[in-house]
């Protein structure tokens, strides 16, 4: 309600207008619990003015209306405004309660205060975003110590009560959001880049454009100019026979090459008819399987296949197609992978959740033994005879990265020379970011066993652990 206005003149200047109704409650600012007050006031205005000789025509709808015993106060006008009120005071009310229960999400406990509320778990059987009117739903703003966190972060927390609406490719962008995983993997529209703004886009390009170092695996074989000539003629006895006459001389490095022999003795296989029967597990045993083998073959490193649970204080239960470990008791994975039978847009996107929360937790663990934030996991995706090689990282505190180091697919008759150095390229990198993660983490654990320069020194370390952010996983209705 106004503190002071001057009800007469403006009643002077617009009893024209409907008799002033609902204009005067509106300009002297009257709320729905001073309805009798604006009447009472409306009511001794009208009677200033039939008593004002000055203003004549005035007066006289003022002794009209004054007769009528204010029956303006009772037609729709008024009664319609006042129900108005009504409405717009208790839609505030609810939207002040529903601003009361916003807090900034920090772990999966709070996030599973939006989806089981005080019905308990059972209540996420239910579609959230049916349950709260959209004109009750609120922005939230998750604040985080880095700005993309915040971005990300914020975006998927204010998609998470629709999560089970949307499609498998917005909910893996959920999942990374909700831990804070920046995913540079994905350049089309709704992807974590097109949350950006212009700069920030380019600065994560450039920063995806730059490719680490690795070790590469032997290829000399494809550098031969003989045989360059023979796959272009595509007489493949002749490679054969090349690859068998190396074998003396091979090195470990030697062997994912020498494995594709494979390809060339049983090239019934690849035929379209024949891959379509073959299951998930027939193209890992004839296809991945021996080329992954031959990878780490001289590294001192495990590949564990076949649906097993990583190792960890810090761990999502997760089964695994492959895990590559440094040890069969208590080592943490230096790599996942994840296989499926056939290119399928759903599976896809299902496996790349998965690997981003267990390579975030396995990744969280090595961090806080080694405190060091520059280690990388690798992650393999590979769908029928292709595949994608990504690296999870702790970039920034409270910021991991997902970055696509290659894309490769195993060799075709059609394009075998192409095919079989990005093949190459694709386990060498594979083969270096696990081998280095192992040199980092030894190193770590030979620094903490040399605890003699504390007695005497003053030794300051960050504690990297403190950039490291709970993994988040899916409640069980929308995993």
């Amino acid at each position: 309600m106004a503190s002071t206005w001057d009800s007469e003149k403006w009643l002077l200047d617009n009893y024209n207008d409907k008799n002033g109704i609902p204009g005067f409650f509106v300009t002297g600012g009257y709320k729905l619990q001073h309805r009798e007050i604006a009447e009472d006031e409306f009511r001794k205005t009208v009677s200033i003015i039939a008593n004002n000789n000055e203003v004549s025509d005035a007066k006289e709808w003022a002794e009209k209306t004054i007769k009528s015993n204010y029956l303006c106060l009772e037609l729709d006008n008024a009664c319609t405004y006042w129900d108005v009120t009504l409405g717009s005071e208790i839609e505030n009310s609810k939207n002040q309660q529903a601003r009361q229960q916003i807090f900034r999400y920090t772990s999966s406990s709070d996030i599973e205060r939006v989806y089981y509320k005080s019905k308990g778990k059972k209540a996420c059987q239910e579609s959230t975003s049916s349950a709260v009117p959209s004109s009750l739903r609120r922005r939230i703003e998750v604040d985080e110590t880095n700005a993309y966190a915040s971005i990300i972060r914020t975006d998927a927390t204010n998609k998470l009560e629709r999560c089970s609406t949307l499609n498998l490719r917005a909910r893996h962008f959920i999942v990374c959001g909700m831990n804070n995983v920046l995913d540079l993997t994905d350049t089309k529209p709704e992807s974590h880049l097109h949350l950006l703004s212009k700069e920030q886009q380019e600065e994560c390009i450039l920063h995806i454009s730059q490719p680490g170092q690795y070790t590469h695996l032997e290829d000399s074989l494809l550098n031969d100019d003989s045989t360059k000539t023979m796959c272009n003629q595509k007489n493949w006895q002749f490679i054969l026979k090349k690859t068998y006459s190396k074998l003396a001389a091979a090195s470990d490095k030697d062997y994912p090459m020498l494995r594709l022999e494979q390809y060339l003795r049983y090239p019934e296989n690849f035929k379209p008819e024949v891959l379509d029967r073959f299951s998930e597990s027939s193209m890992i045993i004839k296809f991945w399987g021996p080329i992954i083998e031959a990878t780490f073959c001289g590294s001192k490193l495990i590949t564990n296949w076949g649906d097993t649970i990583s190792f960890g204080p810090e761990k999502t239960n997760r089964k695994m197609d492959l895990r590559v470990i440094y040890g069969l008791t208590d080592s943490n994975d230096l790599a996942n992978g994840e296989f499926g039978k056939i290119p399928s847009e759903a599976k896809y996107f299902h496996d790349k959740a998965k690997l981003v929360i267990n390579g975030k937790s396995q990744l969280n663990n090595i961090i806080k033994a080694t405190n060091d934030p520059s280690i990388e996991l690798a992650l393999l995706l590979v769908q029928g005879l292709q595949a994608e090689l990504f690296k999870l990282s702790l970039s920034h505190d409270g910021l991991y990265e997902l970055v696509n180091i290659k894309t490769f697919q195993f060799p075709k008759l059609t394009s075998f020379h192409e095919d079989v150095k990005r093949l190459i390229d694709g386990c060498s990198f594979l083969r270096s970011i696990c081998i280095d993660s192992q040199i980092k983490y030894d190193a770590a654990v030979v620094k903490k066993m040399n605890k003699m320069d504390s007695f005497t020194k003053e030794v300051k370390e960050n504690d990297f652990s403190l950039w490291l952010r709970p993994v988040w996983q899916p409640p069980p209705c929308n995993s």
